[in-house]
């Protein structure tokens, strides 16, 4: 048989993993899946008891999202991602395998009487889960939509249709690899999937399209606390950092932990301070317990000789030796090192805190973002009113590196955010309020906004202190933070060591909020505020207690509500 034979006879290499099979319809229309989709993406819920996470693609899309190295392709495998999608028939760009460059993995060729038919650059939506491009060329109507599955496949679902007058005879070659010829009457339409790496299951292309949006938006049901408040920024940026946490891009423990899985993100080795957060949430004494034997350089080395003094290192090493001390392992001699290494720890941030530059960066604040200080301690207030101080820190976009700086770095602005919260709760400042960490909170929100739009939410690496511009890429090695400092502080969850319920919220300016099916040891948790109905908290469904107002307060299962503030 002909390879450009009219029954469509497909032609495929041996020993490459690519599929290709097609169907030939007279559909004059758009699928309707595709409609329906894009439909379903433009409207609001109307329910808002329907948790924002099983519709993911309507909140995040549809947008343009096209990057220097091209459209960025939010769906990913465990080891296949596509760094820049190129608005070309088929997977070209830049794709990368367990983190190493690769080229295009296909390119889809469209054949009439031996010559290609070119497309311009194609448009394109993106949604959190795939990418739909659409364009027209020589009276064909080509339509794609791309995604990678999570276990790495790369599927382009096409549909060609045939615009003109005439019948029109293609050869359809995808790679290079399999080709296949179809005759399309005037107004019919030609439907195949492409996959890559794998074979397609079973069913149409609007079926393997639909099995995919529901499998990617499942992950987000299964495994992230949903959000809502009263305002769309907020909810925006929460599904958007939940968005990059599935494709692998947070590196901020502080914010994976609150994955609904035992073990939420321990993907790796983490600090002794890292480790202890995760236990807080999830956990397992017998993890803990085997770290100690793997923390002979935290035990042993925190301080080596000639080590690069600084306040920021010196409250990183005091957090880590402060998670050792409360890690239930047992080991006397591992506890008195910790205890040591502490101490020294302190003494290096009282002596730092003493020089003239101190008050000239961020790193001030520091000791009280990690709580290293007494709560007694009133030498340092005065760090805050310079934090305070239009002139130093606080530009349109807070807070510089360095005062009256223009580099803003949101890592470092996740640390101010934890002193504010510590010094209103911990420290009682007579200068922090709860009207200025909000205030912080929302322009840090806004920062994470390219150009302000509200369609383009990123997390850059730093941004400009006084236009917002951003000055790093954005969604790469995320280390700054937000799900956790919106857990602990709007909705005021204190994660402990003992089965008490502490919660202690801090922001009185939204009228109300929600956090869902948050994981905190062993059980979901609802925590809802609304100004006429005060602020409550469910644990798996069942309510715990009710307040009027937003207090601080423990809930144990033998003593009840305790209001403490």
């Amino acid at each position: 048989m002909s390879k450009h034979a009219e029954d469509g006879g497909i032609k495929q290499k041996e020993g490459r993993r690519a599929f290709l099979y097609v169907r030939v319809s007279s559909m004059s229309r758009p699928p309707a899946a595709f409609l329906l989709l894009l439909l379903a993406a433009c409207v609001a819920p109307r329910r808002p008891d329907v948790p924002l996470s099983s519709r993911i693609d309507a909140v995040l899309g549809p947008r343009q999202n096209a990057g220097p190295d091209g459209i960025v392709l939010g769906s990913c495998g465990a080891r296949l991602r596509a760094e820049g999608l190129l608005a070309r028939p088929g997977m070209q760009g830049k794709f990368s395998v367990d983190g190493a460059a690769r080229g295009p993995l296909f390119a889809l060729e469209i054949i009439e009487n031996g010559r290609p038919i070119v497309f311009p650059p194609l448009a394109h939506l993106w949604w959190p889960s795939h990418v739909g491009m659409e364009g027209r060329a020589e009276g064909l109507r080509l339509l794609e939509r791309k995604f990678i599955t999570a276990d790495d496949r790369a599927v382009d679902l096409v549909h060609i249709q045939n615009e003109s007058c005439e019948s029109r005879t293609l050869l359809l070659r995808a790679a290079g690899l399999l080709e296949r010829t179809v005759t399309l009457a005037p107004g019919a339409l030609v439907e195949f999937p492409i996959v890559f790496g794998g074979a397609p299951a079973a069913g149409s292309v609007d079926e393997m399209l639909e099995r995919h949006l529901a499998e990617y938006s499942g992950w987000f049901e299964k495994n992230i606390p949903d959000f809502e408040c009263a305002d769309a920024w907020f909810m925006k940026l929460w599904y958007h950092r939940w968005f990059l946490a599935r494709a692998g891009r947070v590196a901020a423990v502080s914010d994976l932990r609150w994955q609904r899985g035992p073990g939420g993100g321990r993907t790796s080795r983490r600090s002794p301070a890292e480790e202890w957060a995760l236990h807080l949430v999830h956990p397992d004494r017998e993890r803990m317990k085997s770290l100690i034997s793997g923390m002979e350089p935290e035990l042993a080395g925190c301080f080596p000789e000639g080590f690069d003094e600084s306040i920021a290192i010196a409250c990183g090493v005091h957090a880590d030796a402060t998670a050792c001390i409360l890690a239930p392992s047992g080991d006397a001699l591992a506890h008195r090192r910790c205890v040591v290494i502490q101490a020294q720890a302190a003494d290096v941030i009282e002596k730092l805190l003493a020089r003239p530059d101190a008050a000239k960066s961020l790193e001030s604040l520091f000791p009280h973002a990690y709580r290293v200080l007494p709560p007694e301690e009133r030498r340092y207030d005065a760090v805050f009113d310079r934090l305070f101080d239009p002139a130093q820190f606080w530009t349109p976009i807070p807070a510089p590196w360095k005062s009256g700086g223009t580099e803003v770095v949101l890592s470092f602005d996740s640390l101010v955010l934890e002193a504010l919260a510590n010094a209103i709760k911990f420290y009682r400042i007579p200068s922090v309020t709860r009207a200025r960490f909000f205030d912080f909170l929302h322009r840090y929100v806004r920062a994470q906004f390219d150009g302000g739009d509200f369609s383009k939410p990123g997390v850059p690496a730093a941004v400009h202190a006084e236009t917002g511009a951003w000055l790093t890429p954005a969604d790469r090695d995320v280390r700054s933070g937000f799900a956790d400092i919106l857990i602990r502080h709007m909705g005021g969850l204190t994660p402990r060591a003992d089965d008490v319920l502490e919660f202690h919220p801090i922001v009185e300016a939204l009228p109300w909020f929600r956090f869902r099916n948050v994981p905190y040891r062993g059980a979901l948790l609802e925590i809802r505020w609304d100004a006429r109905e005060g602020f409550s908290v469910k644990r798996d469904g069942k309510l715990l207690f009710t307040t009027p107002a937003l207090r601080h307060v423990e809930w144990g299962g033998k003593t009840g509500l305790r209001i403490l503030d």
